[in-house]
């Protein structure tokens, strides 16, 4: 058997106590029991103590933090010990093991990030199972996210530009592998210790050849991607199938963002705000930021139409475009 395929052990290094997959989310239950009880009786815990940091154990990895929690995964960091790096463990929150959709989901992810070979995108190390709940580690990217980190390309128009591109070059091997992201927004792009961007998350992908088939993951879900980001055929809910042109959208919706300050739409109210999607158009940049490069503003545009087949044809061609206005070209 596969050492990927073998069931770690994964336990409480406090008591030593097994935490299966009906425990809760990081936390030993027997610990719990005992803190609680030592409180009834007046002998709490002091205050001041640090809590380790290991809130589990993995073979060959030593856990270090809690990096993420979303909706689907944790993420922690971590030192693996052959060879020795440091890596980020994302795992399976353990309440979603008895819902297949959301096991689906993260199997999705794990055999999407594995099959993609570009230094845009986190490479994955290892997959497993750790006592029942599925993991997998992969490049540890350190330097946070581009929401966080939005703010330092404010008014650096080729750093925008470089960056876009480069993205696109990403998402241009995932379209060539067969896989649509259907999720990018800032939060999704991550840079490491040397400040190279990598586009993550591919929890909702989906296969280009997939047609009809597999189509109980988006029927199940309320909404497919995060909401400012939606494409409009999405948002709309006219779209037969996902296609390419919803991912060039979304390069194009982090393009707007950079350029911006804000995505291409905003509401507090989800209703409204497919609407604006949907019907409303897109502010040009300019007339947020008339510091904004002309070019840079039809190059966006042209990314966020609304009808999908005015979009760039392909990721490729929306990096070629961003490459020439670097370079001093038409586009």
């Amino acid at each position: 058997m596969d050492e990927a395929e073998e069931s770690h052990p994964c336990c409480c290094p406090e008591c030593g106590a097994v935490m299966t997959s009906n425990r809760l989310d990081g936390i030993c239950p027997v610990c719990l029991l005992d803190e609680t009880d030592a409180t009834a009786a007046g002998g709490a815990k002091n205050q001041e103590e640090p809590i380790g940091p290991e809130l589990l154990k993995l073979r060959g990895h030593r856990i270090i933090r809690e990096i993420a929690r979303g909706g689907m995964g944790i993420i922690y960091e971590a030192e693996q010990a052959e060879p020795r790096r440091r890596v980020a463990v994302k795992m399976l929150l353990p309440h979603l093991l008895e819902d297949p959709g959301m096991r689906e989901r993260f199997r999705t992810e794990v055999q999407a990030m594995a099959g993609l070979d570009h230094p845009g995108i986190l490479p994955v190390y290892e997959v497993g199972d750790c006592n029942g709940v599925p993991f997998f580690t992969m490049k540890l990217a350190s330097g946070g996210n581009l929401a966080k980190n939005a703010e330092r390309f404010k008014g650096k128009w080729r750093a925008i530009a470089d960056l876009t591109a480069h993205l696109a070059d990403a998402i241009r091997t995932a379209h060539e592998y067969g896989l649509l992201h259907r999720d990018l927004k800032p939060a999704n792009i991550l840079f490491d210790e040397k400040d190279r961007a990598s586009v993550s998350d591919f929890g909702i992908a989906k296969r280009l050849d997939d047609g009809e088939g597999n189509h109980h993951l988006t029927k199940s879900e309320s909404l497919i991607g995060t909401p400012n980001y939606l494409p409009p055929e999405w948002a709309s809910g006219t779209a037969k199938r996902p296609t390419t042109a919803g991912d060039i959208y979304g390069l194009g919706a982090i393009l707007y963002e950079l350029l911006t300050g804000r995505p291409p739409h905003q509401d507090k109210h989800l209703t409204a705000l497919l609407r604006q999607i949907a019907d409303e158009p897109v502010k040009p940049p300019r007339t947020l930021n008339p510091k904004i490069p002309r070019d840079l503003e039809i190059i966006c545009l042209k990314a966020i139409r609304k009808e999908p087949t005015q979009r760039y044809a392909s990721a490729s061609a929306l990096a070629a475009d961003l490459r020439n206005w670097l370079a001093g070209r038409p586009v």
